[in-house]
């Protein structure tokens, strides 16, 4: 993955144009060239943005005066939504190393939500079912509703707990720091400092993960 030259957006590393501002990608071998002050890398004299690391520069490629001190806002999803953020969040389920914006965490953890909610209203639907038949056999059909159901439910836990963990790593990374800070969850107070963590914004400047 790589960043647009002109907008900072990130694009695919073979694109040839900006999917959200439809700059042409310069080629830095046929151009003149600097190195980005950030991360040492070649980047073209033209760019606004270096397309290594995402830093927006001035004419000698040094940071913005006024950049230094305002962090961009990061998201992977150009547009982030519920769907295409929780899409995102499907995708990156076993991905720890990479990023997470802080609108695609949270449009996906409310997804999560809405997910939660519907499956706990079938369980509710399920022993509310049950509970009629309680004075006489179970049908067949409600047996085989609630086993559904159960195996749906242990399969959701397991890939929530993964995807959560993971989301949580890729949002700490968004905000400069290690993932390793997951490891709150064990203590009785994690969970209420790693929701104040998520809520932090992107963080661009001097950010060792990109």
């Amino acid at each position: 993955m790589k960043y647009c030259q002109n907008c900072g957006s990130e694009i695919e590393d073979k694109a040839l144009f900006c999917a959200k501002c439809g700059f042409k990608i310069v080629d830095v071998e046929t151009v003149a060239t600097r190195f980005c002050s950030n991360c040492g890398s070649k980047i073209a004299a033209v760019a606004n943005y270096c397309t290594n690391c995402g830093i927006k520069l001035i004419g000698n490629g040094t940071l913005d005066g006024a950049e230094a001190a305002h962090n961009e806002v990061y998201n992977e999803s150009v547009r982030p939504d519920p769907v295409t953020s929780f899409k995102l969040f499907l995708k990156d389920t076993f991905k720890a190393s990479k990023r997470l914006g802080r609108a695609d965490y949270w449009w996906a953890r409310l997804t999560m939500y809405l997910c939660s909610l519907t499956l706990a209203l079938l369980w509710l639907s399920c022993i509310s079912r049950i509970a009629v038949y309680s004075n006489s056999s179970v049908p067949s059909s409600a047996g085989i509703f609630f086993i559904i159901l159960l195996i749906v439910t242990a399969i959701f836990v397991v890939w929530a707990l993964i995807a959560n963990i993971t989301a949580y790593i890729r949002r700490l990374h968004d905000i400069g720091l290690s993932g390793a800070w997951v490891l709150l969850l064990l203590l009785g107070i994690g969970d209420v400092v790693l929701l104040i963590m998520t809520l932090i914004p992107s963080k661009q400047i001097n950010n060792r993960y990109i």
